[in-house]
């Protein structure tokens, strides 16, 4: 299994692999600005989010988790997003 870290400042944030930001608005977009510069996966849990420069947005739908991509943004840090993961989202930004 591995290992999950709450970072309480963002300045940490760089160390990771995968960023979930939490729908505070203000903070994200400022947030993903910063971490444009890393290769983080940002995960976030609304449209805006995606809107915004996020990768991957978990939002709800007829009360069903569905998945909003952006694979252009992931490219930009040298990440790529599996074409299966793509399959079952529910839009893929491009």
């Amino acid at each position: 299994s591995k290992a999950y870290k709450i970072y309480r400042n963002p300045k940490n944030i760089t160390t990771c692999h995968i960023a979930y930001l939490a729908a505070e608005r203000e903070v994200n977009n400022s947030l993903l600005k910063d971490l444009s510069k890393y290769s983080i996966l940002t995960v976030g849990d609304n449209e805006s989010f995606i809107d915004n420069g996020g990768m991957i947005s978990f939002i709800n739908r007829d009360n069903k988790v569905k998945l909003i991509i952006d694979p252009i943004e992931a490219k930009k840090v040298n990440l790529h997003i599996d074409s299966q993961l793509l399959e079952v989202a529910l839009e893929v930004k491009n």
